[in-house]
């Protein structure tokens, strides 16, 4: 009995050790992960994800699950095993599948960061997580595929097609004449397309075909979407213009220059008394690619002589057949013809086009003075220019436009026959641009001043440094422009009892230079070209002096500051009015001695400069951003303009 109970015991207890014999921690682990996911495959929509299978001590490699979760926010989002649990929605990719190895992932944003998660799970349901895996998606391929641009480049000038985008054609017409077999185009298509001819790739400005039939320029776009544009390129149709542009005889000293009047199309020719009608060669030109002759004979400028003892009707024959008379009339005598056939400005521009029957005209400019050259029709013409007589094709003298009062000017023109009269007229109006001056209080803008005494500048924008003593401002700018060629700075000085011996002013103007002083001619050296100002430079100065003549010299200027290296470097004049006497004066420096051309913005800085006892004459710092102040016994010196000025 007591055996039995024993026995029992023992298998009790067994069965117990079984049941409760405790955990064993190797079937309780989660998978183990396998290799990273890797994304390939990847484009503007769609990556695929791949990865190596996981392993379980207890559950068989293919019965383990996997889940694949999607972030375009950050990794960090899914990566811990509770995060990539909880994603739905867009950013749950595969949900548990068992025995997964790949899925491809769509619907992507382009060019954009998109982050994979991988989770796998055991019978048991434990779980682990693959780290994410980050890519970012191509660009959107672009399904443009037109042309939208054609030209025949291997053409001087080149021909520009017409592209009919609706019906993908596009149409060229050459001049006559034109060799089509092995023309060169130039297209514009978008970027990373792609255009070809039948298999052979057409490259833009490169690739010559044979255009004598239609040609089709297949273009391939990004996303591969094709479409076929027909090229078709045509001769010009033959010209119809037949007008005769100009007519005279040279053989006369002037030349008689006929008149030709295009409505009636006859021309005038006025011949002296004396002259032979019989035998006159005439010289002329008609529209391009027309010929011209008289009854059966072909005429060539300058060579066939015919008699004019009677109307002449030349005819000008076009390239397509089609004929129209000029009937010629000379007549001996002197010429009542009184016309310009040319009206040019030296500064500014003519508002309206010129025409000869056109004889009033305007113009506006930004200089105080301007010449005008006219050409007569008539060699044997005279002109008078604003009163004063002027040669055919000269210049005439300087005029003067006052700032803001429009002014005539009027051009006479008398005939040979010295009764025939015209009279043109062109109503100027000086303008001056705006300039930007800069003050220590800020920038303001400010239409510089009119060319008078009562109109300059006053000190509201002045920037002294280092003023000595009741020294009033009296330099100025007047007037900042220029033309083509040149800066024109208009500068007054004004007079007055001074507290030195001598009034004096500077100009200095800063291209914004930081390579080092240019070096120019001296002419003649000053005599303090080693304290700052470091050689002189001819430049061109008109003076406006009132009671004497101003004395001036050019010079580059280098700033104290950096000892002289050039950092800071100027173009500059110095104009001396002893006695206090007041004076204006207009400097024009070419702009190609500046260095600079349009839309440079230079600095102009006026100084006003009285010598007080200076014993060795250096000149002080002047930049505006010097911080050194002047004593007693210095050069005085002072910023009365500081002022930005963009070449126009």
């Amino acid at each position: 009995m007591v055996a039995h109970h024993s026995t029992a015991c023992a298998i009790i207890a067994l069965v117990l050790l079984g049941a409760c014999g405790g955990d064993d921690p190797e079937t309780d682990a989660a998978p183990v992960v396998g290799s990273r996911v890797v994304l390939s495959e990847t484009t503007a929509t769609s990556t695929r994800a791949t990865w190596g299978a996981a392993t379980d001590d207890v559950t068989p490699s293919a019965e383990l699950e996997y889940k694949v979760v999607m972030s375009a926010v950050a990794a960090s989002a899914i990566d811990s095993v509770e995060e990539a649990e909880t994603v739905v929605g867009a950013g749950l990719v595969r949900d548990w599948t068992r025995n997964l190895r790949s899925v491809e992932i769509v619907g992507l944003t382009p060019n954009t960061a998109h982050y994979v998660a991988l989770l796998v799970r055991d019978e048991a349901g434990h779980r682990a997580l693959y780290a994410p895996s980050a890519v970012t998606t191509a660009p959107e391929l672009s399904a443009d595929n037109r042309i939208t641009r054609f030209a025949i480049t291997s053409l001087t000038p080149e021909v520009v097609g017409e592209i009919d985008a609706d019906a993908s054609t596009i149409s060229v017409t050459v001049p006559r004449g034109t060799d089509l077999t092995g023309l060169v185009a130039t297209f514009t298509i978008a970027e990373g397309a792609s255009a070809r001819i039948g298999s052979v790739a057409q490259v833009s400005g490169t690739t010559a075909n044979d255009f004598s039939a239609p040609v089709v320029y297949t273009v391939t776009s990004q996303n591969g979407l094709t479409r076929d544009y027909t090229v078709d390129v045509e001769l010009a149709p033959p010209a119809s213009e037949k007008r005769l542009l100009t007519f005279a005889f040279e053989s006369f000293d002037p030349d008689a220059v006929g008149d030709i009047d295009e409505t009636a199309h006859t021309v005038t020719v006025f011949v002296p008394g004396d002259a032979d009608l019989t035998e006159l060669a005439a010289t002329f030109t008609a529209t391009s690619s027309a010929t011209v002759r008289v009854g059966d004979v072909e005429q060539v400028s300058g060579t066939t002589t015919n008699d004019f003892s009677s109307d002449v009707i030349y005819t000008v024959v076009a390239e397509d057949g089609s004929e129209q008379d000029y009937t010629v009339s000379v007549e001996q005598g002197a010429s009542s013809l009184a016309a310009l056939s040319a009206l040019t400005l030296s500064r500014g521009t003519l508002g309206e086009t010129f025409d000869r029957n056109r004889t009033e005209y305007t113009a506006t400019l930004r200089s105080p003075s301007l010449t005008v050259t006219a050409t007569t029709f008539d060699p044997g013409a005279t002109l008078e220019i604003d009163g004063a007589t002027v040669a055919s094709g000269a210049a005439s003298a300087p005029i003067t436009i006052a700032h803001g009062t429009p002014r005539t000017i009027t051009i006479e023109v008398t005939a040979p026959d010295a009764t025939t009269t015209e009279t043109y007229s062109i109503v100027v109006t000086h303008e001056h641009p705006t300039i930007v001056v800069e003050a220590p209080g800020g920038t303001e803008a400010v239409e510089d001043a009119h060319w008078a005494d009562a109109e300059v500048f006053t000190d509201a924008v002045d920037d002294a440094i280092g003023r000595v003593g009741d020294l009033p401002p009296d330099v100025s700018l007047l007037r900042v422009t220029n033309d083509a060629t040149n800066l024109y700075v208009a500068i007054y000085l004004a007079g007055g009892a001074r507290k030195g011996w001598n009034n004096e002013a500077y100009l200095l103007i800063d291209t914004g230079s930081t390579s080092g002083a240019t070096t120019f001619t001296s002419n003649p050296p000053l005599p303090w070209g080693d304290k700052g100002f470091e050689t002189s430079i001819t430049v061109d100065f008109s003076f406006h002096a009132q009671g004497n003549e101003a004395a001036f010299a050019a010079f580059t200027y280098v700033d104290d500051a950096t000892a002289g290296t050039g950092v800071e470097s100027m173009i500059g004049a110095d104009f001396n009015s002893s006695d206090g006497v007041p004076f204006y004066a207009e400097i024009r420096i070419p702009l190609s001695l500046l260095g600079v051309s349009a839309g440079s913005t230079i600095r102009l800085i006026t100084l006003q400069n009285d010598w007080d006892g200076m014993a060795n004459g250096e000149v002080a710092d002047v930049l505006p951003d010097s911080t050194a102040p002047l004593t007693s016994g210095e050069s005085v010196e002072m910023l009365d303009q500081h002022v930005s000025y963009t070449i126009q």
